[in-house]
């Protein structure tokens, strides 16, 4: 599953856009996420002298990260971490939070995020409010023309293919100005309003996980 970055304002149940960068000492988790990187580089030029991780199911985006050290990287999804009270802090940024379309995905990526936290630590992370109905204006007319690290002149649009319930599926077309198409990705994401997102996130405090099995990531 590709993740992408689409158009639209945020439902910041916390503070994810605007938060500054990690600060002091605590332990930081960032969790499945192409800013998760961006995010611990910046904390760590930031002055954050305590550990910094990054879990991320992207095997290349952990390869192009680990360049710079200091900040470790694990390769795996949100439900497979391990950790135990490790983390004072974990972030989901970008349109991670809405990758998880089905409720066992959703719940399992919550459970392992409230095991790695320790006592008083906070999960921050950012959704689309479904009320914009922001998928409403991803379409090729509403194109968005951007300039990669390569230095090209590209042009990024989107088109929805179903809207089924609360899961939204479409693509991701990255093409020259010219309109010649380079890539295309295709994703769902879920719009959950405040209502149930709060019910999910009650539910996994009052759930207990217990570390079993095979193919788990962590300590």
């Amino acid at each position: 599953m590709v993740h992408l970055a689409v158009p639209g304002p945020p439902l910041c149940l916390c503070p994810l856009c605007s938060a500054p960068p990690p600060q002091g000492t605590a332990a930081a988790l960032a969790v499945d996420g192409t800013d998760g990187p961006w995010r611990l580089h910046r904390a760590r030029e930031a002055g954050h002298t305590g550990r910094l991780c990054g879990l991320d199911p992207d095997g290349a985006a952990l390869d192009r990260a680990s360049g710079r050290g200091g900040i470790e990287w694990v390769l795996g999804r949100a439900e497979e971490a391990v950790w135990e009270g490790e983390f004072g802090l974990a972030v989901m940024a970008s349109n991670v939070f809405q990758v998880f379309v089905t409720d066992d995905e959703l719940r399992a990526s919550l459970a392992a995020i409230r095991h790695a936290l320790s006592d008083g630590g906070r999960f921050v992370f950012g959704t689309r409010n479904p009320q914009a109905r922001a998928w409403e204006q991803w379409n090729p007319a509403n194109h968005v023309d951007v300039t990669d690290h390569m230095d090209r002149a590209l042009r990024v649009s989107h088109f929805v293919e179903s809207v089924v319930g609360d899961v939204v599926t479409f693509t991701g077309t990255t093409a020259t100005r010219a309109g010649e198409p380079l890539r295309i990705d295709r994703t769902s994401l879920r719009f959950l309003d405040a209502g149930r997102i709060c019910a999910f996130l009650g539910d996994s405090a009052s759930r207990t996980r217990r570390a079993t099995g095979t193919g788990r990531v962590g300590r």
